[in-house]
């Protein structure tokens, strides 16, 4: 044996008698926890059965007091309980016998004297007992104590005339039936009038315990030799191992140097063979270079193996940051679930595939991009990897994105156009009709009528020439929007005062038919903005808030300024605009469908939004149908 084996065996050595200790010090004290479980469990048992006692007792006092009376014969043992004064104590038959009322403490004594064979001993106890019987002995006067202070039971071993008992008590409480006799010492029902306390003999449960302490010390003095008889055969025969290691050792000595030998020829051959790859890996390098799109191969994994030049510069990754990463590392969480799909049905299937899909570069800027993909291996049912080829389309994608917008504005300019034709030919049929039959009724009756009449008829063809210039009008101002020639022209105003003269000649449109309530924040109203455009959109909101409201209903107009902005709030009580027309409504000659029926163009609001675009500023609108509309209108200030 050389030194190092003769150390090691010496080092086990200790180690095994460690072992050995703390087996020793384990097995000890799991056994004396086990003999602490065993009397615990035993005392348990015992404890149990006096509490069954306990229970069968109390039934017996239970069911006799709840008989109306129960008599027996009066003997020696059964003498009349002076003390309880009760209605028909005793009685005497008609035969002439005597006869006691059994109280239910007495019953419980009369089953105790049938049954006291076993040696266990019940006996009812108080601090104030009717039946000098039932005083209470030391241990019973230290148990009602406890009962008294809320404990549900106490119980204790206790040792007389060598033998060992345990002794048990709970609480006994008064019932209505229980009144009868024990109402004279002033107890209630659910008062605790004293306690029922079992004496029951524990030498049998000692022997049992004995018992026990004999078989779990058997039991672990063999489980205690097993384990030291274990630990020497494992050292024996780890030191007859270690010895046949060192013989071994030596051969293998022998064998290195041959190993040795061989792997130096092996060196030379490799080297060879490496210089060849590296020529090849140069030209497959230059030639995948060579091409001008993103070029990878990866493996069965998914990881990438190789890129080209173009790979790294379209994706902006140096290679040597991508190679041994998945396609996660490029591309995002749903895109990379479906390339894995592709790479799967490749892996499984071989061939190839062609797909189109889109991503996002590092600009934040959305590229589409053509990918070709195919397996790569010796054998074509089970590809070593996947070599792939991405074409940037994007340029493409655009073009026909251009075209598809042209189309699709061609088609909405055509819409517009029908909607236009409509639109003209419905609202100016109205007005043109009442021109027509107002001029006819002038023509042939107007010089027999009176002046009123005569200029109520005339009146109506001025109106009715107006909605017809206020309609061309709009046409007007949207032509002029949709070809940026709507000016800009701010002045310095008081805008609590425009506001004011705007909101009185809305009251006097209507005719009084809706109140305009205006709500200013506290501010400085002297502003520099464009009133004509202000005028246009109020003027708008306000005769829209008063057309759709029902006569009566408040229309509130809120205004407040801050430093670079003006806002306005028109809140009308009308119908309302349904959920799914919101997004519809800034669209020029669109209507609601439960506005058809009132009279309008359809261009009010989308004026509205262009005279709002050239203020630089915004408005949205909230609306519930059947409760009102919210108009929130921000125009920037021309400071």
């Amino acid at each position: 044996m050389t030194t190092n084996i003769a150390e090691k065996i010496k080092k086990r050595k200790s180690i095994i008698i460690t072992f050995a200790v703390i087996w020793t010090a384990g097995i000890s004290i799991s056994y004396f926890k086990s003999i602490s479980h065993i009397e615990n469990n035993v005392y348990n048992l015992a404890l149990n059965e006096a509490r069954n006692r306990f229970r069968i007792d109390k039934l017996y006092r239970g069911w006799a007091s709840c008989q109306k009376n129960i008599y027996i014969k009066i003997s020696d043992s059964l003498a009349s309980n002076t003390n309880i004064s009760v209605k028909d104590n005793a009685i005497i038959t008609n035969s002439g016998e005597r006869l006691k009322l059994l109280n239910p403490a007495s019953i419980s004594r009369l089953v105790y004297h049938q049954n006291n064979q076993s040696g266990i001993e019940t006996h009812i106890t108080s601090f104030k007992p009717l039946n000098p019987l039932n005083k209470a002995d030391d241990w019973e006067k230290e148990a009602l104590t406890h009962l008294t202070k809320g404990e549900k039971e106490f119980h204790s071993l206790e040792h007389k005339d060598s033998n060992v008992y345990l002794r048990y008590i709970a609480p006994f409480v008064a019932g209505n039936s229980c009144l009868k006799c024990h109402a004279q010492q002033g107890y209630k029902s659910g008062d605790i009038i004293g306690g029922i306390s079992v004496s029951l003999p524990f030498n049998s449960y000692i022997n049992s315990i004995d018992i026990y302490k004999k078989k779990e010390t058997i039991l672990y003095a063999l489980i205690l030799s097993l384990g030291l008889i274990a630990l020497f055969f494992y050292n024996k025969r780890s030191n007859n191992y270690d010895i046949s290691i060192n013989e071994q050792n030596k051969e293998l000595e022998k064998r290195n140097k041959e190993l040795e030998n061989y792997k130096n020829n092996l060196e030379s051959i490799v080297k060879e063979r490496t210089e060849e790859f590296r020529i090849q890996n140069i030209f497959l390098r230059t030639l995948i270079n060579t091409i001008p799109h993103p070029v990878f191969v990866k493996d069965k994994k998914g990881w990438f193996t190789d890129v080209n030049k173009s790979f790294e510069d379209y994706y902006e990754i140096c290679r040597n940051e991508i190679i041994g990463k998945d396609v996660g590392s490029i591309l995002k969480e749903e895109l990379k679930r479906k390339s894995d799909k592709v790479d799967k049905t490749l892996l499984e299937n071989a061939g190839k595939i062609v797909y189109e899909t889109s991503m996002e570069d590092r600009n934040g800027i959305i590229r589409y991009v053509l990918v070709y993909k195919t397996a790569y291996g010796d054998d074509t049912k089970n590809p070593e990897g996947i070599v792939g080829l991405t074409i940037d389309i994007t340029d493409q994608k655009i073009l026909q994105q251009k075209m598809y917008e042209a189309l699709e504005q061609e088609k909405q300019l055509n819409e517009m156009k029908n909607s236009f034709i409509s639109l003209v030919s419905h609202e100016f049929r109205t007005p043109l009709t009442s021109i027509l039959s107002s001029t006819d009724l002038l023509e042939l009756y107007g010089r027999n009528w009176d002046e009123e009449k005569y200029l109520q008829y005339i009146n109506s063809i001025q109106i009715s020439v107006l909605e017809m210039v206020e309609m061309l009008n709009d046409i007007l101002t949207l032509s002029r929007a949709d070809r940026g020639k709507l000016s800009f022209n701010p002045i310095s105003f008081n805008l609590k005062q425009a506001i004011l003269e705007l909101a009185e000649k809305e009251r006097l449109n209507c005719k009084n038919s809706h109140q305009i309530n205006v709500v200013f924040e506290e501010c400085n109203f002297e502003v520099n903005a464009d009133l004509k455009i202000i005028n246009h959109i109020l003027d708008n909101l306000l005769s829209n808030a008063i057309k759709f409201s029902p006569a009566g209903k408040d229309i509130i107009l809120k205004v407040e300024i801050d430093k670079e902005f003006i806002y306005f709030e028109v809140k009308d009580e009308g119908m309302g605009i349904p959920e799914g027309e919101i997004k519809h409504i800034f669209e020029p000659f669109y209507r609601t469908k439960n506005a058809t029926d009132i009279a309008g163009s359809g261009l009010g609001l989308s004026i509205c939004r262009q005279f709002v675009q050239v203020h630089k500023g915004d408005i949205k609108v909230e609306s519930e149908p059947g409760k009102g509309t919210i108009f929130y209108v921000k125009l920037a200030l021309a400071n």
